[in-house]
């Protein structure tokens, strides 16, 4: 599972890469995207697809 905090606020978000894939790193997060590496490529998860997510304690 990949969990990404926005700094600004903490603001929580969390997902898993398709089950089909073995997570090796986490190559780039930006505002927008998620670039994870996982065996045999590199994942894209958009950020505004993660829904709301979850506010800071």
């Amino acid at each position: 599972m990949i969990h990404v905090y926005r700094p600004s606020d903490a603001h929580h978000w969390s997902f898993t890469p398709s089950q089909l894939f073995s997570i090796q790193d986490i190559a780039h997060v930006d505002s927008c995207d998620v670039w994870v590496l996982v065996r045999g490529g590199v994942v894209r998860q958009a950020v505004s697809e993660l829904g709301p997510g979850d506010p800071a304690p």
